[in-house]
């Protein structure tokens, strides 16, 4: 199974940094949805617009996506 994962608006940051300055909870949270967004592409289904939120992407701009 391949998950695919989009990082959005960390400019640069690393996996690290964000875990100290989120803390762990919104770290999985974070990676929570991660996982539930690349599970949802992957069935074709959409997203949650909470799960992209979390993860950064505007839920309209992401709906105007044709294909995915």
């Amino acid at each position: 199974m391949t998950i695919f994962a989009a990082v959005h608006n960390l400019e640069g940051k690393t996996m690290g940094r964000i875990i100290r300055k989120t803390g762990i909870g919104e770290f999985f949270s974070m990676m929570g949805s991660a996982i539930n967004v690349a599970a949802a592409l992957e069935t074709g289904r959409r997203p949650h617009a909470g799960d992209l939120r979390l993860l950064g992407i505007d839920p309209l701009r992401f709906n105007r996506i044709k294909s995915f």
